[in-house]
């Protein structure tokens, strides 16, 4: 295997990773909201109710997988150019907004498809070049 081709399997490594880490990011804010803006509670019990919670483990898994993304990117950058590299990771843009859509329910309207539109078609001009 060359290295443009392990390269390219990081890349794909990394994306899929990407996806993972920003789903966990978007539930560990969700509950951390849902913790600190209960009414009728002071700063004291909520900070309580936070440290009760178990987000930990959750922070936990967010911390390593940010630690292997950056390993993982520097293991790309030693096998392709940055040219390559970083267009191809910029990929990650539309498969986390097209995925938080798909997993998470939220908003796709038209102009939101357009733009995830722009960004794929220029990503791949780029790509060409």
């Amino acid at each position: 295997m060359t290295q443009r081709q392990e390269g390219l399997i990081l890349i794909l490594v990394m994306l899929v990773m990407s996806f993972v880490f920003q789903l966990q990011m978007k539930v560990f804010a969700t509950k951390i909201t849902q913790i600190l803006t209960v009414a009728g509670q002071g700063t004291v019990d909520k900070l309580t109710a936070l440290v009760r919670s178990h987000l930990w483990g959750r922070a936990a898994i967010i911390g390593l997988l940010a630690c292997s993304l950056f390993l993982v990117w520097l293991m790309a950058l030693m096998r392709l150019e940055l040219s390559l590299a970083l267009p191809l990771a910029s990929i990650a843009l539309v498969i986390n907004a097209v995925g938080s859509g798909l997993l998470l329910g939220e908003a796709l309207s038209l102009t939101r498809v357009v733009g995830i539109m722009v960004v794929a078609s220029g990503l791949t001009l780029v790509l060409w070049s």
